[in-house]
């Protein structure tokens, strides 16, 4: 992503008689050309529905199936480990809410984890 990207987004989710629906916004001062959608089945693990916008990991290029680089083929494997946005069968759904960036105290003490493979491990 550009460093001088402003992110504001939002989540929300309704619910009615007939269910719950999940939804978001992603502003960003580009647009997305390159959004994976994937289902996965893990064994031992809950079947999903996940988003990755690949703009974050390849670029803002669009992209055609036949004239992918092995860079952005070995990009397009680690998908399934970052999840911006998701659900499980379970019901449980999560996704990222970008805001600008704030310093924080870090606490070399303590394991650091992507956040977007934390959304991973929560609904698998």
């Amino acid at each position: 992503m550009r460093n001088n990207a402003k992110v504001e987004c939002s989540l929300f989710s309704v619910t009615n008689g007939d269910g719950t629906l999940f939804g978001r916004n992603l502003d960003l001062q580009f647009d997305l050309k390159n959004v994976l959608i994937g289902c996965y089945q893990p064994s031992g693990g809950n079947r999903s529905i996940t988003l990755c916008a690949l703009d974050f990991l390849i670029g803002n290029d669009r992209m055609y199936v036949d004239s992918l680089t092995p860079f952005i083929r070995s990009q397009i494997l680690k998908t399934p480990f970052y999840v911006m946005d998701g659900i499980n069968d379970k019901g449980l759904a999560i996704g990222i809410a970008a805001v600008e960036s704030q310093k924080i105290a870090e606490d070399s003490r303590k394991e650091r984890i992507d956040i977007l493979l934390l959304n991973r491990l929560y609904i698998n």
